[in-house]
């Protein structure tokens, strides 16, 4: 899941400050308790075709009858998802454990990442985040995602792809921004979001966004201008706005509020207000907002 040795450093910060909120059962009593109950593996969300073979699910069980649900059930998931109702929370919770196993996850490092989770989605601090005049991409108001992201970094390239099928799939639920935290050492990161932001002037922002990161290896300002007019922009106009000091300033409040916010590396994605510290891939993410919209109906 570690893309980088900055986000490496980010969640390991953030595994820290999540460690008193995840329950997790470690008294002899409980593990006790849990004896050799049936788990009831198909309840588990996201299974592959043919559910789970006899190695999964001795590596599973121990995992299972030791950490916790957190919403609708707060047992151990092994009872939660035995209960006659089992919480939609605590069988999704299952899925992403069983997501970790495959990717060669052990003891702590689950721990770790269930923690990582429940601080994403419910326990972390929520951040103000200034929205005004960034667009959304998405008309849903359920939940809020926001990217602050680089042109030049190629983790927020590949990233935008699976945002953007998300805001295909369930954009009457979501809105994606968008806001630019340009990387000091990448040369043309100010110069790209200078470009975004001019063309945002005239309705075109997510149009520029998506051709600047289509082609994130041509990013000086020639390309800039073929990108304006590629995307119907009024050129006198973009020309004019582009060197401007107030979309310079706008950058930079930008780069602070993320700053401000806990930001350290990008992708660095806020779901309802919630740094995200977890893979931002499409499955995780889908999950997540699954997660939120979920939780969102039972208040």
């Amino acid at each position: 899941m570690v893309t980088s040795m900055e986000h490496a450093s980010v969640r390991r910060k953030a595994i820290g400050l999540a460690a008193l909120v995840v329950c997790v059962a470690v008294f002899h009593s409980l593990a006790a308790a849990a004896g050799d109950r049936a788990i009831p593996f198909d309840r588990i969300l996201g299974l592959p075709a043919g559910g789970l073979d006899e190695g999964m699910k001795a590596n599973l069980t121990p995992i299972l009858k030791r950490i916790c649900g957190y919403r609708g059930c707060t047992k151990t998931l092994d009872e939660c998802l035995s209960q006659p109702e089992p919480s939609i929370h605590a069988r999704r919770l299952a899925g992403f454990i069983v997501r970790l196993l495959k990717q060669g996850k052990t003891g702590a490092d689950v721990d770790d990442f269930v923690k990582l989770r429940n601080y994403s989605l419910l326990s972390g601090p929520k951040q103000k985040i200034d929205l005004t005049g960034y667009p959304p991409r998405g008309a849903g108001d359920q939940v809020r995602i926001v990217l602050y992201a680089d042109f030049e970094c190629p983790f927020c390239g590949a990233v935008t792809p699976d945002l953007d099928r998300l805001a295909g799939e369930m954009g009457d639920r979501i809105r994606i921004y968008f806001k630019p935290w340009p990387i000091k050492n990448h040369p043309h990161a100010v110069d790209s979001a200078k470009a975004l932001m001019a063309a945002g002037l005239q309705g075109k922002f997510w149009e520029m966004h998506d051709i600047l990161y289509r082609n994130q290896n041509r990013l000086d300002y020639g390309a800039f201008l073929e990108y304006a007019q590629t995307i119907g922009c009024d050129m006198t106009k973009w020309r004019n706005d582009y060197p401007s000091p107030d979309l310079r300033k706008r950058i930079e409040a930008s780069k602070r509020e993320g700053i401000a916010n806990g930001v350290e590396a990008t992708p660095a994605l806020f779901l309802n207000g919630r740094q995200y510290y977890l893979e931002p891939s499409y499955v995780e993410l889908r999950d997540a907002i699954e997660e939120l919209l979920d939780a969102s109906q039972e208040r």
